[in-house]
């Protein structure tokens, strides 16, 4: 990729990259003028009917053959070009790209390496809907605004793929394989699960109007887990766990009390659903709470799993065991920390304040865990 890369921005961007601007559009040019010559005469519904007509001219000539723009982005594998000319450019531009991946000894996928309109159409890059935005009514200073400026969005196959889950039937639905988790948990893995999306479709304008409504069906499906666990009805779940919060946005919310400890809490929607284009993306998997995995009975006990301290308890957390094992594989002596959680088999140890810092510091194996 790295080939593709260096062809791509030495070779084919300088060949299809020309101009400074856009020439001005013959027909924008002659709508001024015919508006100039109203506004002189004092005809003003002439005058207003030009200024409507005119919104819906672009300025810069859209066939101006001295300008051109390749834009390339590479994540991974997967690959966005961005071209400002004509489709029988685009479509030399990929099979030029295809004739060069043969060199390297890689094929294009021609079902998947689309040419796409960008106004009419939709590209699709990591997950995200790309579009380039259109709209001559959205005006600011009395000027179109948003015309040209690429937008991402969520795409609607998305949210079907997640709503699965939590439906059966096209409602929502009870998940019987969290039944046997505590209360705590249950409402973590919902949170977990939904709020992960939230985050990363978070630079997409429309993830309000997307999410928003499955969201609710994420908390119909929470509530009726909750309500099959306690043999309850819905109603009592909301009566009891679903209450309003400090951001006045209402939310299903589990607390367990501690004591001389602040309260474990762990809340559903909590938290509003926002465009934020200043976003950044961590690509990160949230950790899957299991019924072995009880975290909250050991969080209760208030006490290290390794020295047996009460002072400032935390949680260590590791990413995969099996890369824990794979690490201290014939070792005479692992340290204390891996042995224990090799033994109890998670992902997770309940230590405190000075066992969490000897364990990142290295002091039981030299080298810092990362």
């Amino acid at each position: 990729m790295n080939e593709l890369d260096t062809h791509i921005e030495q070779e084919l961007i300088p060949e299809y990259t020309s101009g400074t601007f856009r020439q001005v559009n013959p027909d924008y040019a002659q709508v001024a003028m015919d508006i100039r010559r109203a506004q002189r005469k004092g005809d003003i519904t002439q005058y207003q009917r030009l200024v409507q007509k005119r919104r819906t001219i672009p300025y810069g000539d859209p066939y101006d053959p001295t300008y051109r723009r390749l834009k390339y982005v590479r994540y991974a594998d997967d690959v966005l070009l961005g071209f400002v000319g004509s489709k029988s450019e685009t479509v030399e531009i990929k099979h030029k790209i295809g004739t060069f991946l043969q060199t390297v000894e890689l094929k294009m996928s021609e079902e998947k390496t689309l040419i796409t309109h960008a106004t009419t159409g939709r590209a699709q890059f990591l997950g995200y809907d790309i579009y380039m935005a259109y709209n001559n009514t959205r005006l600011r200073h009395k000027r179109r605004s948003i015309n040209g400026s690429p937008l991402l969005s969520v795409p609607a196959d998305v949210v079907k793929e997640h709503a699965k889950q939590y439906t059966r039937n096209g409602k929502p639905r009870h998940r019987p394989e969290l039944i046997d988790n505590a209360d705590y948990d249950i409402v973590t893995t919902y949170n977990l699960e939904f709020q992960g999306l939230v985050n990363y479709y978070t630079l997409a304008h429309d993830v309000a109007t997307k999410l928003y409504p499955l969201k609710w069906v994420c908390r119909q499906s929470l509530v009726k887990t909750l309500a099959d666990k306690h043999k309850k009805t819905a109603g009592w779940v909301y009566r009891n766990y679903y209450h309003k919060q400090e951001n006045n946005i209402k939310a299903i919310v589990i607390e367990i009390p501690r004591e001389d400890r602040k309260p474990l809490i762990a809340r559903f929607g909590a938290k509003p659903i926002r465009f934020d284009k200043g976003a950044v993306i961590e690509d990160q998997k949230p950790p899957i709470i299991t019924p072995r995995n009880e975290l909250v009975t050991r969080l209760l006990t208030n006490q290290c799993e390794l020295c047996g301290s009460n002072e400032t308890i935390n949680v260590h957390h590791i990413r995969k065991l099996k890369d824990l094992e794979r690490r201290y594989q014939g070792r005479k002596a692992p340290p204390k920390w891996a042995v224990k959680m090799m033994a109890i088999r998670r992902k997770t140890l309940v230590v405190c304040s000075a066992c969490h810092q000897a364990i990142h510091a290295g002091t039981y194996d030299g080298p810092k865990l990362k």
